[in-house]
């Protein structure tokens, strides 16, 4: 009798900044973009004909408590991220030295082309590379670059045929330097800052875990499905949800014309 086939899922790899005690290490994640992915997982989960995929499999396959405790982790979550924010809103940048201002700008230029040249076609790469447009402050630029390599590590394969911006070190590249930046600001953090930025670690960490394991169900489930990535979209993605189409303004009534 043949051995059950083990499905082949593979987990997106966590990215944290490997400075830091690894218990309380600040996620090299931008806390809005992360929430707004688990948000979109998190309202998947509560269709009726998606979770029920998800229960019939077996435990081996993936453990049923990820499913049940997603939306509290995702709360407690929030709360840390928000409180994180509130905490450091005040606080004054610290110095980012030039040379590494230079650097990045120069990789978040030729990356941001790359994308743009390549990646314009795709639905969901589009909507990415929207995000990155605006903002050019030194968290902006964190976040870009984050945004940037989680594209090179989703369509590495399409980025990887141009011959004029793509080079094989930059996914690296920008990971590395998104790092030293979130170094350099929190170096003028205060302590308390500091402490609810670990408290944020720990939530998004108990978070990840069982959002690694639903997206990487979720990826295999529907695998054959064109806006899989986008379907169930990693942490550490720029993720944007599209916004909500505006309604027009009713135009001011045209005063009846007396008659005459």
């Amino acid at each position: 009798m043949a051995g059950k086939k083990t499905k082949n899922r593979s987990k997106p790899k966590p990215s944290v900044d490997p400075g830091a005690d690894a218990s309380v290490a600040i996620p090299a994640v931008d806390p809005e973009s992360a929430l707004a992915a688990a948000r979109h997982v998190a309202s998947a989960l509560t269709d009726a004909p998606t979770r029920a995929r998800f229960t019939r499999l077996p435990s081996e396959e993936l453990d049923p408590k990820h499913v049940q405790a997603y939306a509290s982790l995702l709360d407690a979550a929030d709360q840390a991220a928000t409180a994180y924010g509130t905490a450091g809103a005040t606080e004054t940048d610290a110095l980012v030295p030039y040379a590494l201002v230079q650097r990045a700008s120069e990789l978040k230029t030729r990356m941001f082309d790359c994308a743009e040249h390549n990646l314009k076609g795709i639905a969901d790469a589009r909507t990415r590379i929207d995000v990155i447009r605006p903002g050019s402050g030194h968290r902006d630029t964190l976040k870009d670059l984050r945004g940037l390599a989680a594209l090179y590590d989703d369509y590495g394969d399409t980025l990887k045929k141009d011959g004029n911006y793509y080079r094989e070190a930059d996914k690296l590249d920008a990971v590395s330097i998104a790092v030293e930046i979130q170094r350099a600001l929190a170096g003028g953090q205060r302590a308390g800052t500091k402490a609810a930025g670990r408290s944020w670690a720990r939530a998004f960490d108990k978070l990840r875990t069982a959002h690694d394991e639903i997206i990487a169900t979720g990826r295999w489930l529907d695998r054959n499905a064109d806006d899989v990535i986008s379907r169930w979209p990693s942490l550490f993605t720029a993720f944007a949800v599209p916004a909500k189409p505006k309604k027009k303004a009713k135009p001011p009534a045209t005063p009846a014309t007396p008659a005459a």
